[in-house]
């Protein structure tokens, strides 16, 4: 899927994706939720990768 068409599905600009990506911008807690649901992607998940490996 393109970022255009992740951005038509969400409601998110594709700028706004692009920063994501990019890790130019943060996003909210809602966007991650309907990035993760076009993506098919636990947010849970997603989140556990994020933080690394638990010692």
């Amino acid at each position: 899927m393109t970022q255009t068409e992740l951005a038509r599905r969400t409601g998110i600009s594709q700028s706004q994706i692009s920063k994501f990506f990019r890790a130019e911008r943060q996003m909210t807690i809602a966007q991650l939720v309907s990035l993760c649901d076009e993506l098919q992607l636990s947010v849970v998940a997603v989140i556990a990768e994020a933080a690394g490996p638990s010692d």
